[in-house]
C-alpha cells in the first residue's frame, strides 16, 4: 500500500537586501561611525529606580528594586546575631529611598540556633513584608520634638507648655534626642524609668509628656509601635507624713497670702490636665 505524500507549493521569496556596513550606515545617517557603534545595541529598560541613598544607622542606601518578600540576612558576630535587610523610607524632602538596616537581634544565649534567631527576625520584618506596607517618614526624637513644639504644644495652655518644655529640654531630649523614633523600644524606656534618680512622681510626669509626643508621631505615621506597653514605675516611698485635719487646712489657707493659694491651685490644675492628656494619649 502506498502512502499518500502531501504536496507543497513553494513560493519564491525576494532576496533580502544586503546589510549596510558601519561606514555606509554612518554616511546614510550623516554621522560618524563611532556614533553608530555606540547606538548599535538596543537599550534595555531598567528594573530599578536609581537613587543615591542616604546613611541610616551607618548604612548607605542603594537603588530601589522591586519590592519582594524579605527574609533578611543573619550572621553571628562576637556572640550576637546581627540582622540586615532593606527598607523604604520617606526623606525630609518627600522622596522615597531604599536603605539597608542593621540591627542586633540578640545574643547566642538568648537564641542558641539560627532558626530561633530567624523567627525573631521574621517578627521584626512582619511590617515590612505586609501587603499594605508603606514607607514611613524618618526623624530622630529631637527632630520630631521640634516639630511637635511648633504644631501641637502651641495649642496647649501656657502652664502646660511651660512644664512640657521643661521636661523635654532638661531630660527627655538629652536622653533620647539622637535616637531614631523607630529605635526607641519598651526596653529602652523601661531602663530610663528604672535608672531615673528623681522621685517616682517626677518620672511619671516625664513619661506623660513623652506619651503626648509619641501619640502625635503615631498619628502622623512616623511609628506604629508602643514603647510604653507593660511599663513598670517605681513605687512611691512610704515615709512618715502628717495629714492635716479639715479645720487645720482651712486655718492654713486663711492665713496664707492670696498669691500662694492661687499658685497652689494652679499647680494642682496643671497636674490634673497633664494626667488627662496622658490618659487620652494611651487610647
Amino acid at each position: 500500500m502506498s502512502q499518500h505524500q502531501p504536496q507543497f507549493s513553494v513560493t519564491p521569496v525576494a532576496p533580502l537586501p544586503p546589510l549596510l556596513s558601519e561606514l555606509e550606515l554612518a554616511d546614510l545617517l550623516g554621522t560618524t561611525s563611532a556614533w553608530v557603534r555606540s547606538h548599535s545595541r538596543p537599550a534595555r529598560p531598567s528594573r530599578t529606580i536609581s537613587t543615591k541613598g542616604i546613611a541610616v544607622n551607618g548604612q548607605i542606601g542603594k537603588s530601589m528594586a522591586r519590592r519582594r518578600y524579605q527574609q533578611g540576612q543573619l550572621s553571628a558576630v562576637k556572640g550576637s546575631w546581627i540582622a540586615r535587610w532593606r527598607e523604604d523610607i520617606i526623606t525630609s524632602n518627600g522622596e522615597v529611598w531604599r536603605v539597608r538596616r542593621k540591627e542586633t537581634i540578640g545574643n547566642l544565649k538568648l537564641y542558641p540556633t539560627k532558626r530561633l534567631a530567624q523567627r525573631e527576625l521574621d517578627r521584626r520584618l512582619k511590617e515590612v513584608n505586609a501587603e499594605d506596607y508603606k514607607p514611613r517618614p524618618q526623624a530622630t526624637f529631637a527632630e520630631f520634638v521640634e516639630r511637635w513644639k511648633e504644631s501641637v504644644m502651641k495649642q496647649h495652655k501656657p502652664n502646660s507648655q511651660s512644664s512640657e518644655k521643661s521636661d523635654l529640654n532638661r531630660i527627655l531630649v538629652p536622653r533620647f534626642g539622637p535616637m531614631s523614633l523607630k529605635d526607641i523600644t519598651a526596653e529602652i524606656v523601661q531602663v530610663f524609668v528604672s535608672s531615673f534618680k528623681g522621685s517616682p512622681k517626677t518620672v511619671r510626669n516625664l513619661i506623660c509628656t513623652m506619651r503626648l509626643v509619641w501619640k502625635t508621631a503615631k498619628d502622623w505615621g512616623y511609628i506604629s509601635h508602643d514603647p510604653f506597653h507593660g511599663l513598670r514605675f517605681p513605687e512611691p516611698s512610704k515615709g512618715k507624713t502628717y495629714n492635716f485635719t479639715v479645720e487645720e487646712s482651712l486655718a492654713i489657707i486663711a492665713a496664707a497670702p492670696v498669691e500662694v493659694v492661687l499658685l497652689a491651685v494652679g499647680r494642682d490644675w496643671n497636674e490634673a490636665g497633664r494626667t488627662c492628656r496622658a490618659e487620652a494619649g494611651r487610647r
